[in-house]
This record gives structure tokens, C-alpha cells and sequence, in this order.
């Protein structure tokens, strides 16, 4: 699922391939974004973590937009390093849902497309489960 070499993209992503069905893992929130953090795709799991009506709702919104204030710069970070690796983890970064409490979550992502000009993205958030946290 998340393994072997990112996809060679040719042209634009125009949604014909399903990048979620090809390296989503069920049970888990998993988010495909643009190198610059556009979400193309998220499923019924994202959705709900994030408190959006629907994962068709999350379609073009940023996905820093789903950071808490402390995290922004964090997403920001990732996002750029996504030019010269191919996967990465988080420490565990605040997240904001719609009108919800902000949580803390590991947050990893794998290229899983680089064109000439290209990079698409898979996030899965994995919500901590660790008692006793505090959110500034």
C-alpha cells in the first residue's frame, strides 16, 4: 500500500486515478494533497475527524487550514522538504476541526507522485490516545 516508489506523473492530476483507493489503508484518515497542500481527495474518515460535512467538502481546501496555530508552521515545513524526500513522520502536531476541539495527532505522508512540476501527497493522521495532553 504505502510501499514502492512514488508514481512518475505525466501532465496534470485530473482525478481519473484515485490515489486514496490506491494507497488508503481502511480505518484511517487518509488525505492526498498538491505539493503545495491543495487536498485532491480525502475519504468518509478525514471528514469526520476533521468535522466536515463530507471528504468531497475537504476537495481544494488547504490542508494547513486543518492545523491549529501552533502547527501551521510545521505543515508548512513538511510540505516544502516534500521536493527532496519521499516520505516523512511527525512529532505530534495540533490539529483543528470544524468548529471542534483541537487534538494532537502523528501525522506522517508519502510522495506518491513527482512530475516535472508535480508533487502529490499522502497524509494519514493517526490520533494520539495519550492521556493528559494540553493544547496551548
Amino acid at each position: 500500500m504505502l510501499m514502492g516508489a512514488p508514481i512518475k506523473l505525466i501532465g496534470n492530476y485530473n482525478g481519473d486515478i484515485s490515489y486514496l483507493n490506491a494507497y488508503g489503508r481502511p480505518g484511517k484518515a487518509g488525505i492526498v494533497t498538491t505539493g503545495h497542500g491543495s487536498i485532491l481527495e480525502a475519504n468518509d474518515e478525514a471528514a469526520k475527524l476533521f468535522n466536515v460535512i463530507s471528504a468531497k467538502a475537504m476537495k481544494n481546501v488547504l490542508i494547513v487550514s486543518y492545523a491549529h496555530r501552533s502547527s501551521v508552521q510545521n505543515f508548512k515545513s513538511y510540505l516544502h522538504s516534500a521536493k527532496n524526500v519521499d516520505s516523512f513522520s511527525t512529532d505530534l502536531l495540533v490539529l483543528r476541526p470544524r468548529g471542534g476541539v483541537p487534538f494532537k495527532a502523528a501525522v506522517s505522508a508519502k510522495v506518491i507522485a513527482r512530475g516535472q512540476q508535480i508533487v502529490l501527497l499522502y497524509w494519514e493522521v493517526s490520533v494520539a490516545t495519550i492521556s493528559g495532553l494540553k493544547i496551548a
